[in-house]
Parts: structure tokens; sequence; C-alpha cells
């Protein structure tokens, strides 16, 4: 679909509010609208909406209407900006952010940005982790079980972890989780072999 430029889409929501798409208009008097909301001259936006097929000119260049294509994307870009207005907060990735605060107690949190975490890899994932729990595999579940993925733990995780582990690999057998002896102490969380996480005090 075409986009519409911000000029583009501000000339139409004027049309639109102050004329209306039923019937064609005179090129003069959206010229004569333009210059009484000290807008652009109407007709380079009335040439450029002709190309994209949003307009219709007349044979004699006197007249415009929308194409039905341009009411559909008129309509399209509109409703798009309602949707965009009716969210009160706008949502940025945790991954995006260089340091990420989860308190004490804070579970509900802390779950969610791992959810968002782990929903970014799309080839590998590493994770390094002395103490995996079952509800690593509920969240990786959750995220993208079609990626590789490989675990890191300690001899300190616990037998509820390691049989949450088996059963997911019962299903999903794209994950490998491997015990090691040498010490680990922070957790950290690997993909793509292009950004990592560190996970600590």
């Amino acid at each position: 679909m075409t986009e519409l430029d911000e000029r583009e889409q501000w000339f139409l929501l004027m049309w639109s509010l102050e004329l209306g798409f039923q019937f064609p208009q005179r090129v003069i008097d959206l010229g004569l609208l333009m210059l009484r909301l000290s807008g652009p001259r109407p007709e380079p936006l009335i040439d450029a909406l002709v190309k994209k097929r949003v307009l219709d000119l007349s044979p004699d260049r006197l007249m415009v209407k929308f194409t039905d294509y341009g009411l559909e994307l008129f309509y399209a870009s509109n409703r798009s900006q309602k949707e965009w207005e009716k969210q009160p907060i706008a949502r940025i990735s945790v991954v995006d952010r260089d340091q990420i605060l989860v308190k004490a107690g804070e579970t509900f949190r802390a779950n969610r940005v791992l959810r968002d975490i782990l929903r970014r890899p799309q080839r590998e994932l590493f994770i390094i982790d002395p103490y995996v729990g079952p509800m690593l595999f509920d969240l990786l579940e959750d995220a993208n079980s079609r990626v590789q993925t490989r675990v890191i733990t300690s001899p300190r995780v616990k037998d509820v972890a390691i049989d949450a582990y088996r059963a997911y690999r019962a299903q999903y057998n794209l994950v490998e989780m491997r015990i090691i002896d040498d010490d680990i102490h922070d957790r950290y969380i690997l993909w793509d072999g292009a950004q990592a996480l560190h996970i600590g005090h």
C-alpha cells in the first residue's frame, strides 16, 4: 500500500473536514482552502496524490476527486492514528534499554522482561544460569521454541528443574542443558551471536 507523507495526510484531512469526499472539488477551491488555513499550495500535493492514484484529476485539470483506493488509504491512515492515540503508554522494548532495574519481589515485572528478551532470538540462544528453575522452560515455550537453545547451569540446579528440562526437551528437541562444575556467578543471556544481557546485582 502506498504511504502518505505528513503534508499529504494533513491536506487530505483538511479536505475531508472542510469539504467532504462525496463530490469532486475544483482545484481553485482547494487552493482557497489552503490559503485560508495558511497551508501549502495544493497543486504539488494534488500532483503527488494523482501519481499515487489517491486522487483522479479531470482532463481539463480543473477538478479533482478521490479514487476508491485513495479513500481506503485515507481511512486506513486515520484508523492507525486513532489506534495510536488510544494507547496510554508507548511500550519500549526492554532489550533496547542499556539497563533494566527489577527490584526484589517484582516477579511479574521480571517475567515480563524475560519474555521480552527471550522473544528476540531468531537463530540461537545461550543461557548461563547457576540456578536454573522450572519456570525457565515455561518462558522459553512462550517466547520462541523453534530457536536452537543451550542452557549452561551448575550442580546447584534442583531436580525439579532437571525434570522440567527433560519434559520440555521431549517436546522441543532444539534445547540442550548442561551442568558444569566450573563456578558460575551471575546470569547471562546471549543470542544470535550479536547481543548479550548480564543479569546480576
